[in-house]
C-alpha cells in the first residue's frame, strides 16, 4: 500500500473527487482540501504560494508520497517536486495545463501589460460565474447537461452537488470554492513550466480530446520531460470525474508497475 497525496483542479475541492479517490483503495489517499483559500498562500504573479501550500500538506506525512494531481493540482504537484524532491517517490500528472510555446508567450505578454485577468479565458469565466442558487436541487437541475458536467459519472456529479456546494444561513446553496479565489488562481496561471530532471517514476496522463493544450504541445512536452511516460486517455479534461473507475484503475496499475 502506498501513500497517495492528491491535489485538485481549480474551482473544485478535493472532496468533489470523493468517488474517484475511493476507487484508489487500498492505497492511503491524503489530500489538500482547497487551494488558495488560506490567506498565507494566495497566488500572486504565479502559483508559487500554492506550491508552498501543497508542500506544507505533504510534510505532514511520515514518508515520501506519490504525488497525484489533476489540472492545477498536477502543475503544483510537479513544482512541489522540483522544490522538495525528498517528499516524493513518484508523480502522476493528470492533464496539467502545460501550454505550448506560443500560448506561454501570450500569457507572459498579458502578465507584463497587466491584462491577464481579461485575456485568460478561464479567468474571465470565473469572474462572471454565478456562485449562489436557491438550493442544491436547483443547481443539480441546472448543471447536469452543461458541457462541463454532461459526461460526469453519476456518482461524481452527486459528489459535486454534495461537496462542491455549502448551505448559507438563508438556506440557499453557494459554491464552496470561492469564485474570487478561482479567478485569482486563473489570473496568475504560470507562463513557465519549471525545469529540472525528474528522478522518480513519473507519468503524464492527457486527454486525447485536447481540451487543454494541443497535440503539438504534448509533443513539445515529451521532449521536455524525457523521463516521463505519456499516456493518452480517451475522455475529456475532467476524466477523473467522467471515468473515475477506469482512471483510478490506471493510476493503481502505474503505481504497482513503477512505484
Amino acid at each position: 500500500m502506498s501513500v497517495i497525496h492528491f491535489a485538485h483542479s481549480n474551482g473544485f475541492t478535493a472532496l468533489t473527487y470523493r468517488y474517484f479517490l475511493e476507487q484508489l483503495a487500498p492505497n492511503d489517499v491524503q489530500y489538500l482540501e482547497k487551494f488558495g483559500h488560506d490567506k498565507r498562500f494566495e497566488p500572486r504573479f504565479s502559483w508559487a504560494p500554492l506550491t508552498n501550500q501543497l508542500i506544507e500538506s505533504i510534510e505532514k506525512q511520515r514518508k515520501p508520497v506519490i504525488g497525484l494531481g489533476h489540472s492545477l493540482g498536477a502543475v503544483v504537484t510537479l513544482n512541489a517536486y522540483y522544490k522538495r524532491p525528498d517528499l516524493f517517490k513518484g508523480l502522476i500528472m493528470m492533464d496539467p495545463p502545460f501550454f505550448g510555446k506560443k500560448m506561454r508567450l501570450l500569457l507572459l505578454g498579458a502578465r507584463i501589460v497587466g491584462v491577464s485577468g481579461k485575456l485568460v479565458p478561464p479567468a474571465v469565466k470565473a469572474k462572471k460565474r454565478k456562485s449562489e442558487w436557491e438550493s442544491k436541487a436547483a443547481v443539480a437541475e441546472s448543471f447536469r447537461n452543461k458541457p462541463l458536467f454532461k459526461d460526469f459519472h453519476p456518482e461524481a456529479f452527486k459528489d459535486y452537488i454534495e461537496y462542491g456546494l455549502v448551505e448559507t444561513e438563508q438556506g440557499r446553496a453557494k459554491l464552496d470554492f470561492s469564485t474570487k479565489e478561482e479567478y485569482r488562481i486563473f489570473k496568475h496561471t504560470p507562463f513557465s513550466l519549471g525545469s529540472g530532471k525528474i528522478d522518480v517514476p513519473s507519468f503524464y496522463l492527457y486527454s486525447s480530446r485536447f481540451e487543454i493544450g494541443s497535440a503539438a504541445s504534448i509533443e513539445e512536452h515529451k521532449k521536455r520531460f524525457k523521463q516521463t511516460e505519456f499516456i493518452a486517455v480517451d475522455a475529456g479534461h475532467m476524466f477523473p470525474m467522467e471515468q473515475p473507475e477506469k482512471t483510478a484503475q490506471l493510476v493503481k496499475d502505474l503505481i504497482k508497475r513503477a512505484m
